[in-house]
């Protein structure tokens, strides 16, 4: 019984420092229209609405307060110690051999996964940034196209991989880079960011994969 408060009061606890420190500014709604969020999972965090930016909306997303959200995140000790705890939770029970991310706050975020597992960590970089030779994949985005790369050996056949990126919007990143683990032999067994824009669907680009977030802005 005493473990089973003390877990619900790190839950609260974790939900509370979720909202006090990821984003001040939010209104948090839960997954089930809950006013306070934490009647749901500690490990999903719901955003209802975000204050209007003071610099300008780039393809619907909302840059300027993304931006924040994730610097106040790596410029509070507590916030990024807590961004990577609720990170690590979504790997709970995931059997992987290599953390991936991609550029460039994947690989913020990813690689303190790689540290707390015990695996080895692979980039995924923007074409022309790694040494030696690479695999590329091509993808479109809103404005244009994108190409990354990750190096020919940094996956082996039949080895699990987990991704990892600070936010998932269209999807089409992560799709590509799924797409350069499997050329490779390899295999996505979870996908994972701090961040869901759920209103640009990109889970419907990435259906098939096992996809989670932390906290999920349900607007666009």
């Amino acid at each position: 019984v005493l473990e089973a408060v003390n877990n619900m009061l790190k839950a609260i606890s974790a939900s509370l420092l979720m909202e006090q420190v990821l984003a001040p500014n939010f209104n948090f709604k839960s997954k089930n229209g809950n006013e306070d969020p934490q009647n749901d999972s500690p490990t999903t965090i719901h955003i209802q609405g975000m204050r209007e930016p003071s610099t300008s909306r780039v393809k619907n997303i909302v840059e300027s307060d993304l931006t924040e959200l994730k610097a106040s995140v790596l410029q509070d000790a507590d916030g990024l110690k807590l961004a990577i705890d609720e990170l690590a939770k979504l790997l709970e029970g995931i059997d992987c051999d290599v953390i991936a991310g991609t550029e460039s706050r994947g690989f913020i975020f990813g690689m303190p996964l790689a540290y707390l597992l015990h695996k080895p960590f692979v980039l995924v970089r923007k074409a022309g940034k790694l040494p030696c030779e690479t695999v590329s994949k091509t993808y479109d985005l809103e404005y244009g196209t994108a190409t990354i790369e990750i190096h020919k050996d940094a996956i082996s056949k039949g080895q699990k991989v987990v991704l990892v990126d600070d936010l998932i919007a269209t999807g089409g990143t992560m799709k590509a880079a799924a797409e350069l683990v499997e050329e490779l032999g390899g295999e996505v067994v979870k996908m994972i960011f701090l961040i869901e824009l759920a209103g640009l669907e990109g889970r419907k680009v990435l259906e098939g994969y096992d996809v989670s977030s932390v906290v999920v802005y349900e607007g666009k």
